[in-house]
Parts: structure tokens; sequence; C-alpha cells
């Protein structure tokens, strides 16, 4: 039996993992000319990409995740907490020793995991730029790209249900409960956009900060230290608080000038010198995750989509990715957990 996959990120990367341990045939097909997702990065040296989606990880949430990660061979260390700044346009600013976060990074960031598993694999079964069009169900799957014709036995949908229900024509059609289903669903990231600092030191740390604000009084709504655990490099992120159409009015420059004025706030005027690279990743941007319903999306969703279809598709395909997670949808762990429940 071969399968098919459609999505190169953690959800689809694990599924071919765990069929190639087992001896069974797979495929994967991405449409973008990467792997990773939602788990990507933005690469700032040979050894650490910062978190451009997916950044932290909770060991007592999944442990599953965690048996992966030590299967491996990856490390992780706890989220700096301590001092966190909240800011708010009635009350002013404060610090308050209340952590956002208790959890564990990726030592070298989140896409390390998407390396060690891209390693792991066939290099002859992984395909990159090939954008599924069509789906024909022949009593084969018939997997149709721009430019090649795939043929396998069962379909693992390693995408997000709305970006399949929208970009992916399935023949014989798929039920109409399963297609509204799909269509509701939010996706994870789509709605928003993260503004990342590069700096040569962590150097809010030098005055007992943690680097986490919480905030409705600037063009950032909460902020992050994502440093290496050596304090090597300093990095925060922040995710925007303007809407797409809101971004869509402003250049990717503009914007993060902005998020630069905001942290001179928080953090000092010397921030600047600081400062080695900026960038804006806005997911509502990203043609291979995003549709025009998610700008009105709300951030996050918490119900799962219906991962099995009924009629002619009940045995030959599955929904893998996070959104179909029963219990963590949105999640790492979910996409781990869609996997599981499919294999």
């Amino acid at each position: 039996m071969k399968t098919i996959i459609i999505g190169g990120g953690l959800a689809g990367l694990y599924a071919a993992y765990r069929l190639q341990k087992a001896g069974q045939d797979y495929l994967l097909l991405e449409a973008s000319d990467h792997f990773g997702g939602r788990a990507s990065g933005w690469a700032i040296s040979e050894t650490n990409e910062l978190e451009l989606g997916a950044t932290w990880v909770w060991k007592d949430f999944n442990p599953t995740l965690f048996e992966l990660l030590d299967e491996l061979g990856l490390t992780y260390f706890d989220h700096p907490a301590g001092a966190t700044i909240y800011d708010s346009k009635v009350e002013g600013k404060s610090i308050l020793n209340r952590p956002y976060s208790a959890g564990q990074r990726l030592v070298g960031g989140m896409p390390q995991l998407i390396k060690a598993l891209v390693k792991r694999l066939n290099p002859h079964k992984l395909h990159l730029n090939q954008a599924v069009s069509q789906v024909t169900l022949k009593g084969k799957l018939l997997v149709t790209t721009a430019d090649q014709q795939f043929v396998g036995d069962r379909l693992f949908l390693a995408i997000p249900p709305r970006l399949a229900a929208q970009r992916i024509n399935f023949q014989p059609s798929l039920p109409d409960d399963v297609m509204s289903d799909w269509s509701e669903q939010e996706t994870w990231m789509a709605p928003h956009a993260k503004l990342i600092y590069h700096f040569d030191r962590p150097f809010w740390r030098k005055q007992g900060l943690t680097g986490d604000v919480i905030s409705d009084a600037g063009p950032m709504f909460e902020i992050h230290d994502i440093s290496d655990e050596a304090g090597q490099f300093g990095a925060l992120f922040g995710f925007s608080s303007l809407s797409p159409d809101e971004r869509s009015q402003l250049t990717d420059q503009e914007q993060l000038e902005a998020g630069l004025v905001q942290l001179e706030g928080y953090f000092g005027s010397d921030i600047r010198k600081y400062l080695k690279a900026s960038l804006l990743k806005d997911w509502t941007q990203d043609t291979f995750l995003a549709t025009e319903a998610d700008k009105l999306a709300k951030g996050h969703q918490f119900k799962s989509a219906q991962a099995v279809a009924s009629g002619a598709w009940k045995y030959q395909l599955r929904g893998i990715a996070s959104e179909f997670s029963p219990s963590y949808p949105g999640y790492l762990a979910g996409a781990l957990e869609a996997t599981d429940l499919a294999l």
C-alpha cells in the first residue's frame, strides 16, 4: 500500500517518518520550495533559526512530542520566566513577576525538529514545488499537480482543512457536511503576523526583564524573548495587533519601525545599537497557508475538524494536520496526535 501525503509540515513529515519506520511505502508532496510549514524559521546562523510560527513545546502537555524529540536527539531548554511588562492604555505600564509561559524551546529553534525528520527520510520520496490541484478516486488515488500525476492507495491530508476545501478539487466530491466543516475551520497562525528582531545580545535581561510583554497600547500585543539559551544572541518577536487590512496599507519596514519604537518604550533607546536585523512574517500573505477567509478569523480555534470522510472516501482519505486533532487542534502536539490516530 502506498500512502500519498499532501503537505510537508510537521504532520506530513511525522507521518512519513512513522510509515518509513514501519516499512510502508509513501510519497510526500509539498507545495512550496521548503519543508516545515508553520514550524519554519528565519535562519540567522548555520545552527540557529528564529521561529516564524510554532515556538514552544510543553512537556506536561504532550509527552509524545518529547518522546519524538528524544528519539531524534534534539535538546530543549526552559523558556525564561519572571518579570513581564503589562502595558495598558488605561492603567499604563506595570511589571509583574507572573510569567506568560513556562514551556520549553528547542536548542537552535523549532525548525530543528523539521530538519531532523527530513534528514531521516528517503529524499526520493519527498517532492517540493508540487501544489496539488485535484485528487481523483478511481479505485486507486490519482493526485494531480501542475506538471505531474501520482498514484497511490490512500491519502493523508497534512494541510489545514480550509485550505484543502478551497484549493483541491476532489472527484468524486467530498460530502457536503465535510466541505462545510472544513471551510469553517480556522487555521492556526493564518490571520497573524510576527515582527521579529535579531540583536547581538539579550540586553533586556540585564534589566531584570524576560522580554515578555502583554500590551493593548502598541502595534504588537504580545512580545516574547526567543534568544538562544546561552545568550549568545538576542531576539524578540511580537504578534502584530493590526488587522490584515491595516497591515496591507503599510510596508514591512513601516510596521517594523513602529514595532521598534514600541520596544524602545519598554527596553530603552539603546535598543537600536544592539539591532542586527528584523523581519516581518505576515501569514495572511502566505498562499500555501492562508485563504481570504482567514483574514477575518479570530486567530485560534479549538474545535477539531472532521478527519474521516464518509461515502466513497471513507477508507482512503484521512486528515492529519493539526486542525484535525481531537485534543490539541492548532498545536504541534495536535499534528502528532492526528497522525498517530490515522496510522
